[in-house]
């Protein structure tokens, strides 16, 4: 759904559903260096209110989105007042409406802002009768499980590999690319490590082999055309360095 086109003009014809009282100011609301808001609107207390709108998933960059949003109409009061017929001191609250939130973007507004007038509303799209129309639910900010984060290192790798002269032998791997000055890149939560070389002219970083351990050998792939792949599989360092050294010392000559 085209979140201008389409959900916008909906969203406007269902403030009611959303919050009873609640009333359109302006869409599509310029704030020069702040950025453009999509709806401003009024509750039935006479507070303004930042209406953000979301076509699909969204990340915890929207929070700050609003934030700025915030920002400039409470910089700015005594001219939004004037403007949109609002007397007395008008808070600025925030209603961010999309069809899904990530745990991570309850937690950021739960850890750092939860005292912020904030509210998320999830929506979901109904089709009754050749008749489109949006359903709506707030959501609860508190007790997402957000999963935790396994970081890998060197030894989390090697230790995939159960044989102790193979663990040896690809430890030495290691040790020989680092040596000759790659940085390894181990991924969080599986066996895997990437090396890279910078490209001494543009200062891309550019794949140089990718690991995979498992029990009973490690997996070498290096870069064929556009992507990784001629995959082989070794079971002793002095194999490896007989068929992947020559590729190591090519890009070495890239720096």
């Amino acid at each position: 759904m085209n979140e201008v086109n389409e959900l916008q003009p909906m969203i406007i014809d269902s403030l009611e559903s959303i919050e009873p009282g609640l009333k359109l100011c302006k869409n599509e609301v310029y704030l020069g260096e702040y950025g453009r808001l999509d709806i401003l609107a009024k509750d039935k207390n006479d507070n303004f209110v930042i209406i953000e709108l979301k076509a699909s998933d969204i990340d915890c960059s929207v929070i700050f989105q609003t934030l700025k949003y915030q920002l400039a109409i409470s910089n700015n009061i005594e001219e939004f007042k004037r403007v949109y017929g609002v007397n007395g001191e008008p808070e600025v609250r925030i209603i961010i409406i999309s069809p899904n939130f990530s745990p991570v973007t309850f937690g950021v507004f739960e850890t750092y802002i939860p005292d912020l007038d904030m509210e998320f509303i999830e929506y979901t799209e109904t089709t009754i009768r050749g008749n489109r129309e949006l359903n709506f639910k707030k959501k609860d900010v508190h007790g997402h499980h957000i999963k935790p984060i396994k970081l890998h290192d060197e030894n989390d790798i090697i230790n995939f590999i159960k044989e102790r002269r193979l663990r040896d032998g690809f430890r030495r791997v290691l040790s020989y690319l680092i040596k000759e000055g790659f940085e390894p890149d181990y991924h969080s939560g599986n066996n895997v490590v990437d090396f890279h070389y910078q490209d001494g002219k543009t200062g891309k970083k550019i794949e140089l082999c990718r690991f995979e351990t498992t029990n009973n050998c490690f997996k070498c792939s290096v870069p064929v055309g556009n992507g990784l792949n001629n995959k082989r599989k070794f079971t002793s360092y002095a194999v490896w360095f007989n068929l992947i050294s020559g590729h190591v010392l090519k890009a070495k000559r890239c720096f």
